[in-house]
């Protein structure tokens, strides 16, 4: 009786060990699933709107026209079939049909041409209103960075932070490659989570939250697409060309999120995948000042933020 109740308390003792562990971890937002049917959780503006306007708007449109196509086929097959002592008629045009069939498709895509633009216009005007505060929005930090794709790698190099009152904070010098992290390193790793294998590593890119992050894209060798699911961003990477796409991680999505290169680019093609952590700004200049400490005296990569070390820390 005694063994049994020792044995009770600890399975107990070892799933509170596991509980607290987990709940140290560090939250990771944005990652593929298993048999995944559907988008990533939103956690920019823009996603929220993507999501919001296929599922509302979009996807109810198809499927209305696919449903009214799929059942004028069928009743066409039926009406229309051979059958005994019915003469099939000789016509071959109908202008009011042909009328029709012309002018529906026309008033749909308008109908979806509205909101499409609309999308557009803030997309490419939305960091200005959000950084200034225009159109009822309050005023937002800024941080602008530059990601050059390698084959099979990434660097980043950070260029200007300024928070929301216009004061700028020293950034320059945070410049790393981050290349996918091994199995055995990861797994290695107490701070990270294990399943994150080909999403995983070495060294992460940092940002603040609330935060609207400019990320001007090009590539040192042939084509690349930085692409980050979870934020509705996905641009090309040219050599020889700058282009630019932007982020504003929500406030209480905070986490880590995985992305990938989405332009085949080589034989490791899918071993390019880029992490981004998302921090409240406090936690974003502590980093900030630990990497610039750090690259300055020779380092080739900044450390993890702090709470990567205050989870194990907590675990044990």
């Amino acid at each position: 009786m005694v063994r049994i109740f020792k044995s009770i308390v600890l399975a107990l003792s070892l799933l509170t060990v596991a509980a607290t562990a987990a709940q140290a971890q560090v939250t990771v937002q944005g990652v593929p699933v298993e048999y995944g049917l559907s988008f990533q959780e939103p956690a920019t503006p823009i996603m929220e709107r993507a999501v919001g306007q296929f599922n509302v708007f979009i996807l109810p449109l198809m499927a209305a026209v696919t449903v009214f196509v799929l059942v004028l086929l069928l009743w066409t097959c039926w009406a229309f079939r051979e059958r005994a002592g019915h003469q099939p008629g000789n016509f071959t045009h109908n202008t009011r049909i042909e009328i029709i069939w012309t002018v529906v498709p026309i008033l749909i895509l308008v109908v979806m041409f509205v909101p499409a633009m609309r999308f557009l216009y803030y997309n490419e005007n939305g960091p200005d209103m959000l950084i200034n505060g225009e159109r009822g929005n309050d005023k937002h930090a800024e941080l602008v960075m530059q990601v050059t794709g390698n084959q099979w790698n990434w660097t980043y190099e950070y260029l200007l932070y300024r928070d929301e009152n216009g004061v700028e904070t020293d950034v320059s010098g945070i410049e790393f490659t981050a290349n996918m992290l091994p199995q055995d390193a990861l797994l290695a790793d107490t701070r990270r989570d294990g399943s994150l294998y080909k999403g995983e590593t070495d060294y992460h890119v940092v940002i603040p939250s609330n935060t609207v992050v400019r990320f001007n894209v090009t590539a040192s060798d042939v084509l690349h697409a930085f692409a980050m699911p979870a934020f509705g961003m996905k641009v090309d990477a040219i050599p020889g060309h700058m282009n630019n796409t932007w982020a504003l991680v929500n406030p209480g999505k905070e986490g880590l999120y995985i992305g990938q290169c989405s332009e085949i680019c080589g034989d490791r093609h899918s071993f390019m995948p880029i992490a981004i952590d998302a921090l409240p700004k406090e936690e974003f200049l502590a980093w900030v000042g630990t990497a610039k400490g750090e690259l300055e005296s020779g380092a080739i990569g900044p450390s993890l933020p702090a709470r990567y070390d205050n989870q194990v820390a907590a675990a044990n």
